[in-house]
């Protein structure tokens, strides 16, 4: 068939939703192109489990299913679809490079409607589509008038025979339907009108909770008073047409204006008909509002999956990429730390080695950061004072938010010291601060302020939930946009953002809540459009001390005695590294690259080693198993693993007979000699 035929064929096919199933990326693409061109709305799935999903979800007009795809193939496909009372309607064209008869047969026994051979031609695909989607149209109200047709046909059987054997039974029994009838179409939960010359002759009850006024204001009213003024143009037109005998679209949906001002979405069935022997329109008048909200709520679903499917895809990534990262890191942090401490070092070296370290701590927190799409991660709480830890976090904004953002921190002296996770709490005012730069394109101000705050026994707490005792508050405040009340309200929803398509994922703040709740804080938010926003947190205050180490000098390194340690580590250079370190710390090293080669290490030099340090992620045996093999020959000295994450569980789980400990990768200088040192009993 012609390019030109084509078109022609297609000029009566209204745009509708195609649904193509095929595990072929190019066939995908290639359909899609021959639809898209034609306006059609086209949905994709990669297997028959997608594909029926997808079509229960979007109810296509027509469904293109491949019939050889991995796992669930077309005919099992297409057998559920039919025995599916949701989508058992939808015509089924099957893709196929098979060729014997036997398929086809099988095919249309599922019941298929057509088959596309491939490779697939475009006139050969186009003409088969729209021939189908007609062919279902015209099926569709074929049946429908059968069906009306057959329902007058029987009632006036009935009322003939009724009338052949008694014809005053036969009045009395028309009299009574006639009174059902009205009824019905009196108390019907649709708008039943009939619109003559334009204005409303008749209307039932339900016409007075559409419009809002009474039968006695509505009859005789032009029609028109009761349009949305946005439909008003297009219902005048299509009243005057059908009424000159043009054929026009019987249902369509539309909306009218309640008399309060709302408008509300409708359904209307609109057909010619005779009224006290004038012609005239009967109209049904069908409140879709529920309807389009389920359209709605299906439409943010598929949203929320696909939303879902691109998280999961950068959790898959980030989990892809985080070991061998945590190496490159591991190498960098420890030969800085090493140099830093050296003492023939001049000190602009030292601060050069201190300001690698600081930036390579931050690209680790970064990527445990990213983990947190694929997995929960665990809040590893230790002592901090946010003072000087947000003034680290400030200079760091100020070096990476626009110039036209004034960011300050209040604070009184003092110390604001909380049990917290690090990590966390940088997480937590990164998404804050992210979302105030956006909220200010123009420029603005951004402001930290900590406080201390005691809640006693008797005076009502600021939140609910806030218990009596030392808070630490912290409210992050900026001067952008601002929030309504709507918005406000679904804040801390999964998936709901306010920012534009491909900007925001939704899950920023449902973080920063997550992250609030498992230090066990509070958190409240103020806000009004246009005059900016305030996030207010509290965090329970500890009374002990804490070790400001970014702040005071350089405690001196706890120091080996000379004791021999095994490192099993498959990367050469974080192996080198962590040689190099226990070296720095007067500690004797032997080398193993993975599990296997550590037990054969230690069957020959197992007397000596004092500490076995591994790392978890290895080829041919991981540190895990490593521990295993361990206890099974009845080990009994300390063993360090270095990890990506938290090990606590497993461990308990494990129960070795000898001490295990771990640390998280990449490790510091000062995490291996402490650890080290504690294990060996130092």
């Amino acid at each position: 068939m012609s390019e030109s035929k084509v078109r022609t064929f297609a000029l009566d096919i209204p745009s509708q939703t195609v649904l193509i199933i095929d595990d072929n990326a190019s066939n995908l693409a290639t359909l899609s192109d021959y639809l898209v061109e034609y306006d059609f709305e086209v949905l994709v799935a990669r297997s028959g489990e997608q594909g029926l999903l997808r079509a229960q979800l979007a109810r296509p007009a027509l469904i293109l299913l491949d019939i050889v795809m991995p796992g669930m193939d077309g005919f099992e496909t297409c057998r559920r679809l039919k025995a599916n009372p949701d989508t058992q309607a939808i015509p089924v064209i099957f893709l196929t490079a098979l060729t014997e008869m036997e398929h086809k047969v099988k095919g249309f026994q599922l019941g298929a409607v057509d088959y596309i051979t491939k490779p697939l031609q475009r006139e050969e695909a186009l003409a088969r589509v729209f021939t189908h989607l007609r062919l279902h149209a015209m099926t569709e109200r074929l049946e429908q008038t059968v069906q009306a047709r057959t329902a007058e046909l029987q009632e006036t059987n009935r009322r003939l025979q009724q009338e052949i054997v008694e014809r005053e039974r036969a009045e009395a029994a028309l009299r009574e339907s006639e009174v059902k009838y009205r009824h019905l179409v009196e108390y019907a939960n649709d708008g039943i009108l009939i619109v003559q010359d334009g204005r409303i002759a008749y209307g039932n009850h339900y016409l007075t909770q559409l419009s809002g006024f009474t039968l006695e204001q509505a009859l005789g009213q032009p029609f028109s008073e009761f349009v949305a003024p946005d439909e008003l143009p297009k219902l005048t037109d299509y009243y005057q047409r059908r009424m000159a005998g043009e054929t026009l679209p019987q249902v369509y949906e539309s909306a009218v204006r309640h008399r309060d001002g709302h408008s509300i979405e409708v359904e209307l069935n609109v057909s010619v008909t005779t009224y006290e022997g004038r012609p005239a329109e009967q109209v049904i008048v069908r409140d879709i509002t529920t309807r389009k909200q389920a359209e709605m709520e299906r439409a943010r679903l598929l949203a929320q999956i696909q939303q879902q499917d691109r998280l999961a895809a950068i959790g898959q990534l980030a989990a892809g990429i985080v070991h061998d990262f945590n190496n490159i890191m591991a190498t960098i942090i420890l030969y800085a730390q090493m140099t830093a401490r050296t003492r023939e070092v001049p000190d602009h070296v030292r601060e050069r080695m201190a300001t690698i370290n600081q930036q390579a701590q931050h690209a680790s927190n970064l990527i445990r950061q990213l983990l947190d799409f694929s997995r929960k991660t665990e809040i590893e709480a230790r002592p901090l004072d946010l003072l000087p830890f947000l003034i680290q976090q400030v200079q760091l904004f100020k070096r990476t938010l626009p110039e036209n953002i004034d960011i300050t921190l209040i604070s009184e002296p003092g110390a604001y010291r909380v049990a917290a996770d690090p990590t966390s709490i940088q997480q937590m005012l990164m998404n804050l601060v992210v979302n105030a730069r956006d909220a200010m394109p123009e420029g603005g101000e951004l402001q930290f302020r900590l406080a201390h705050c005691y809640i006693d026994e008797v005076t009502a707490p600021p939140l609910p939930n806030l218990g009596a005792g030392d808070w630490i508050r912290l409210d992050v405040s900026d001067t952008g946009t601002g929030m309504p009340p709507e918005v406000r309200a679904h804040l801390f929803e999964p998936f709901f953002t306010t920012k534009p398509l491909g900007k925001g994922t939704g899950l920023g703040l449902v973080q920063v809540r997550s992250i609030i709740t498992a230090h066990h804080g509070e958190i409240a938010v103020t806000s009004e459009a246009n005059h900016g926003t305030t996030f207010t947190f509290y965090l329970p205050a500890l009374a002990t001390a804490v070790q400001e180490s970014s702040l005071v000098p350089e405690a001196p390194l706890v120091q080996g005695q000379g004791a021999l340690i095994l490192v099993v580590e498959d990367d050469t250079s974080a192996r080198g590294a962590l040689v190099e370190s226990l070296k720095f710390l007067n500690y004797r090293t032997l080398e193993a690259v993975n599990g296997e080669q550590a037990l054969v290490v230690l069957a020959e030099h197992g007397a000596e080693v004092a500490l076995i340090l591994s790392d978890i992620v290895m080829p041919s045996m991981g540190g895990m198993a490593l521990v295993q093999a361990l206890r099974e020959r009845q080990w009994h000295k300390p063993v360090l693993l270095v990890t990506g994450h938290s090990l606590r569980h497993e461990l308990s789980t494990l129960q070795p007979m000898f001490p295990v400990d771990w640390i998280f990768k990449p490790p510091t200088v000062d995490m291996l000699a402490t650890k080290i040192a504690r294990l060996l009993g130092g």
